[in-house]
């Protein structure tokens, strides 16, 4: 039997999608959370650290989720593997332990008595290495308003809607053009019934895009609802060219995706035109292709069933979780 040991300091909203699929493949009885194993550990927050153990072999893990492409030297010395999403194909001398994983993203695992129940019970395991104890909190809290993975299930889209929302960035110039291209595209094809916009910034200190932000934030059960019905999604790098949450989120919903070329690894890379529509990003390519999606809905559906077998077989959290086990056993 193989037990694993998480790291109990660790950011559950963003650790909640690997740790679903821990519990999955090992066993929930067999994934715990253990400070004996981490107590002299200062790794800052963007690595979630665990051990797989067995009878006669133990394997040090790290995942990186941090949107930048480089990796913590001291978590890397650390780990006998390090599995990172945001990974620079270009980038050279990477070291073999590093291990590209795919976009995940935030998921509720833990039922409000869990919840409050294990944010304590860590907090006291840990709380000598967690610097900001609000913030720690925080995370658990972002982990309930998540929602379940089963949630993002694919669901019959409507035709001739499109829904889109997202941030505007201070240093992700690029990214914010792109999203208001296709904002402004969505806007004034008149085939297209569209909902959404950016994401309104609680200073509105990144101004220049007010014509195209939305009056409020929508909530999460909003969001899961549009874009539920959205016939197509939009998809670009985004802060510091990382895959974003919304990417692996798509990818699950078995969604119609348009993206701007991607900037990072994936474990194996999606196919253009069978898993995900390519565009330059700029007005008159997004309309052309978004045209052409409006207008062959046989093309529609192989996107959609495609986007969520690449899921199923490369970026779900079991996937990821049959890796680890795989690695531990090598």
């Amino acid at each position: 039997m193989l037990n694993v040991y998480l790291d109990p300091s660790v950011n559950i909203c963003y650790a909640s999608f690997y740790i679903k699929g821990l519990q999955d493949v090992f066993g929930r009885k067999q994934v715990t959370f253990n400070n004996r194993y981490f107590s002299d550990l200062h790794f800052s927050e963007p690595v979630i650290a665990f051990i797989v153990q067995g009878a006669n072999k133990s394997t040090k893990f790290i995942i990186d989720y941090a949107d930048a492409a480089n990796w913590q030297e001291a978590a890397l010395s650390w780990s006998d593997y390090y599995l990172k999403i945001n990974i620079d194909p270009n980038a050279k001398a990477i070291p073999n332990k590093i291990i590209s994983i795919g976009p995940g993203f935030g998921i509720r695992f833990l039922n409000g008595y869990q919840t409050i129940f294990w944010a304590i019970r860590n907090y006291m395991k840990a709380h000598h290495r967690i610097k900001n104890a609000r913030q720690f909190f925080s995370h658990y809290k972002a982990q309930w308003n998540r929602p379940c993975i089963r949630d993002y299930d694919p669901y019959a889209t409507e035709e001739n809607y499109i829904f889109f929302t997202g941030s505007i960035w201070k240093r992700e110039i690029r990214t914010n053009q792109f999203r208001a291209n296709f904002i402004r595209v969505c806007k004034k094809m008149k085939a297209l019934k569209f909902e959404g916009g950016f994401a309104p910034r609680k200073n509105n200190d990144v101004p220049g895009w007010e014509e195209l932000t939305l009056p409020a934030r929508i909530p999460m059960q909003t969001y899961m609802q549009k874009m539920a019905r959205s016939c197509v999604a939009f998809n670009t790098p985004a802060v510091q060219d990382c895959h974003g949450w919304k990417l692996g989120e798509f990818f699950c919903f078995g969604k119609v995706i348009l993206s701007t070329p991607f900037t990072r690894k994936f474990p194996r890379d999606p196919i253009g035109q069978e898993h995900y529509i390519s565009t330059t990003g700029e007005e008159d390519d997004i309309e052309k292709k978004l045209q052409e999606l409006i207008a062959n809905k046989p093309l529609r559906e192989k996107l959609r069933q495609q986007a969520r077998k690449y899921f199923e077989e490369v970026l779900a959290p079991e996937v990821i979780a049959e890796k680890i086990k795989a690695l531990h056993q090598a």
